[in-house]
């Protein structure tokens, strides 16, 4: 007599094979379950300038505002980026960015949270080591060419659809383990800054806004035609072009980018497009592979959840409902994208 297959212990066997094909997918997902709480209660132990501790690890430095490596009595270590009290946004956005991720299921982004820490208040986000420096130009492009491509598909559908325009391997910490290349999204505060933008392109990012505009054009779209360049934006001529419109600060800052300087003035706003032309290590956030699941993932996505996962928010002046409308503008793009490349591939399958 035939043996029969016994069912249920190839269905035991089959739940195993998938829980341990998971696990090894989102490795970091279960370190990182219960870190949340770490964050929030353990006790500091010490606390050392994040510029020195890179430095004495003989990796390269790439921010200038304060930051600070937190080791909590368990050992845990964390990354604490003070913020104004009058000004919490970017705290918020890299809170919003780790939630966004853990409704997603992508890209990696530690564990974040809002903490005050020696009377200053910010965002403390676990500590991920790198086990390659990206900073090094060579490194990164050669990383780039290896991960898995649903990886990197990942992070730019992530960064597109929620506003990471700031891309390039200072926000990025590369781990490979298990034979795997993780691209773990640190630093997610670009995603506060309103922004319009054609999914293909380079975001128009809005750095100031001043009554004084008087634009008079809130109920139309976004003057994508109306683009004008300075070329070599120096103080100098940045102060002769908008005067006294917008703060010394924000010309100051915008003076530091080299090249062309393309701008639009919309809805009593200053809009700008860091084109990073000299920045080789810079992508765009598009991508011609769409994992599956990403997409029925970012299908799910509504103004329920975007509401969840910026709750921590509420109050904070980048939190509107054009901020969320625009989210899920982009949102659309990417799957009308998707959507087209699907289509096109099932007429060429069918000859």
């Amino acid at each position: 007599m035939e043996n029969k297959p016994n069912r249920k212990k190839i269905s035991n066997t089959f739940s195993v094979l998938v829980a341990l094909f998971i696990f090894s997918a989102n490795l970091f997902a279960f370190e990182w379950d219960n870190k949340v709480q770490v964050l929030k209660t353990t006790a500091i132990k010490n606390a050392v300038s994040m510029r020195d501790f890179l430095i004495s690890k003989g990796q390269k430095v790439s921010f200038e505002n304060k930051v600070t490596l937190v080791t909590l009595e368990d050992g845990t270590k964390a990354v604490f980026k003070p913020v104004p009290p009058e000004d919490l946004g970017d705290a918020y956005a890299e809170v919003a960015a780790y939630k966004a991720s853990q409704f997603l299921g992508f890209p990696e982004i530690p564990p974040t949270i809002i903490r005050k820490i020696n009377n200053e208040i910010g965002s403390l986000q676990l500590y991920v080591e790198p086990t390659h420096d990206g900073l090094q130009p060579e490194v990164y492009q050669e990383i780039l060419k290896k991960v898995n491509p649903d990886t990197l598909a990942n992070l730019k559908l992530f960064y597109f659809v929620f506003g990471q325009w700031d891309t390039g391997p200072q926000n990025l910490i590369i781990k490979k383990e298990l034979d795997k290349i993780h691209l773990v999204a640190i630093d997610n505060s670009g995603i506060r800054n309103r922004q319009s933008v054609h999914y293909g392109g380079i975001s128009f990012v809005r750095v100031c806004y001043s009554e004084t505009l008087n634009t008079n054009d809130w109920h139309l779209s976004f003057p994508f035609e109306k683009v004008k360049i300075i070329d070599n934006p120096s103080f100098e001529k940045l102060s002769e072009i908008f005067g006294n419109t917008f703060p010394i600060a924000t010309l100051k800052n915008l003076s530091k980018y080299p090249g062309r300087l393309p701008y639009v003035i919309y809805k009593n706003s200053l809009w700008v497009q860091h084109l990073h032309e000299s920045d080789p290590s810079f992508f765009i956030s598009h991508t011609d592979h769409y994992p599956k699941h990403t997409i029925e993932r970012l299908k799910t996505l509504n103004k329920k959840e975007l509401n969840r996962i910026f709750s921590g928010a509420k109050g904070s002046d980048f939190l509107t409902q054009d901020y969320i409308e625009a989210i899920l503008e982009r949102r659309d793009q990417v799957i009308k994208a998707y959507e087209s490349v699907n289509n096109k591939n099932l007429k060429l399958s069918h000859g």
